[in-house]
């Protein structure tokens, strides 16, 4: 398996349970835990549009919902929620205006439905509030790689030049590389970087999720596509703070006592650094597909925590029939 994101380590705990005994199953990747993307995400489970996911087959993208969110919520409500970094977390939505019905859409998905709330209760035009499950990446992939290396597993720190390369002496290659998956899998165009920037501060008092216009929600991000640039900007912190504030007016103080002086505005936080990470979207949809001896696992963007067990199902369940069918490298 190239890549430890949330992506790689869940299909190689998959394809670890589902192989026949005796099978071996190694992580390959240049960064693990910290130095990933995954590391950065927020990690709500939220799902706008299903289509977008898989424009050419919305069906199996529903499957790769409710796959995932039927994972997640088994380890919120169990016994290790707690270790994993999984919980249940209610949302509230808000908009302008309602958004165009779906075909798919996560409040058929979410436990308990959606409420649409009252005019009393908005500031804003439209809003709902569902239940969903708030997967901490700096938690949960630990917590994958740990019962990955618990049930035999072995990781292999460094950089590889191609699958083949990846995949010397073994039956099967997952490439779950993130933005190299593009390059790993023969020069995909379609791959390309949304870049997020997050400002993480104190506020106890937030018990709810929160998202809004502009792509701002309870850890504001500032998105930009092609952009690779890893390094916090300053204007993106001011416009993260601008537009987490007119979302929860309350988070004026959780953010100036992080700058460490009061009504603080535009510099970035002293006491919790600004993070950056580069989403691995694709033009065209996430791409889960078997190909000669390999299976593409790649082009999640911003759904790597909320997709990440669906996809990597369905991606296992190709390589399974590969081996059946008898691909070797």
């Amino acid at each position: 398996v190239v890549g430890a994101g949330l992506v790689g380590a869940s299909v190689a705990l998959q394809a670890q349970s589902a192989l026949p005994p005796g099978s071996s199953v190694t992580i390959i990747a240049d960064a693990f835990n910290a130095g990933t993307t995954s590391w950065v995400a927020a990690g709500a489970f939220r799902v706008e549009s299903v289509e977008e996911l898989s424009p050419d087959s919305p069906d199996r993208a529903e499957r790769w919902c409710r796959d995932s969110l039927r994972h997640l919520s088994r380890l919120a409500f169990g016994p290790a929620g707690p270790r994993a970094g999984v919980a249940p977390l209610p949302i509230v939505q808000v908009a302008r205006e309602p958004p165009p019905r779906r075909r798919y859409a996560y409040s058929d998905m979410a436990p308990g439905g959606c409420r649409e709330l009252t005019p009393e209760e908005l500031r804003l035009g439209f809003g709902i509030e569902s239940l969903s499950v708030l997967a901490d990446p700096r938690l949960y992939l630990p917590w994958l790689l740990d019962q990955f290396l618990a049930a035999g597993g072995r990781i292999e720190r460094r950089r590889v030049a191609s699958l083949e390369e990846a995949g010397a002496g073994a039956d099967l290659v997952f490439n779950c590389a993130g933005l190299e998956a593009g390059r790993l899998a023969g020069g995909d165009p379609a791959v390309h970087p949304v870049r997020g920037q997050v400002a993480r501060v104190r506020a106890p008092w937030l018990k709810r999720g929160f998202y809004g216009p502009d792509s701002t929600y309870a850890y504001p991000s500032a998105a930009r596509a092609g952009d690779y640039c890893l390094t916090a900007r300053e204007s993106d912190a001011a416009d993260i703070r601008t537009r987490a504030v007119r979302l929860l007016p309350g988070l004026a103080a959780a953010f100036a006592d992080s700058d460490g002086r009061p009504g603080a505005t535009g510099a970035t936080s002293t006491s919790q650094p600004d993070f950056v990470g580069l989403r691995p979207a694709r033009h065209g949809g996430i791409r889960v597909a078997a190909e000669g001896y390999a299976v593409h696992c790649y082009g999640h963007g911003g759904h790597g925590v909320a997709l990440s067990w669906g996809t990597a199902a369905e991606a296992v369940e190709l390589g399974l029939a590969r081996l059946d069918g008898g691909a070797k490298l």
